[in-house]
């Protein structure tokens, strides 16, 4: 499922910044600006009484401005944009939506950093072998 959610964000960035690419690759290795990278920070993944799985994302998406000092403007830009692009819920299928969390967004070194955190469930299958027992008798 975590997949389906990576594919979720870069389809909202696509979106809601068309002419801006998506970075796949990691950016040290080189990028053409302006751009984006998605981050998957920490997953966190938790059994629930064998009901549900209880999944946990922190996600941190950077953008890399046209040029790298005479930025202000368009982080100022995109930054609101981007707090409007992912502001409450985010479609990953048409039938499972999940909540996005805790937007934050900061500049450093003149690259935006959104950050923001997702948690969903996920319910259990039960084995079709599960039998219930309905009577039980015991000779003490």
């Amino acid at each position: 499922m975590i997949k389906e959610v990576m594919k979720a964000i870069n389809g909202q960035l696509k979106q809601s910044f068309p002419t801006i690419t998506i970075q796949s690759t990691d950016v040290s290795e080189g990028y053409k600006r302006p751009c984006f990278y998605v981050d998957l920070v920490s997953y966190d993944h938790e059994n629930i009484m064998n009901a549900f799985d209880r999944k946990a994302a922190a996600i941190t998406v950077y953008y890399f401005p046209s040029d790298p000092k005479n930025n202000k403007i368009e982080l100022l830009e995109v930054r609101e944009a981007m707090q409007t692009a992912f502001d409450g819920m985010l479609q990953i299928t048409p039938t499972f939506t999940i909540h996005i969390m805790d937007t934050e967004s900061t500049v450093n070194d003149g690259v935006l950093s959104f950050d923001f955190n997702i948690e969903y469930f996920i319910k259990k299958q039960e084995p079709e072998s599960t039998y219930y027992i309905e009577e039980i008798e015991t000779n003490l």
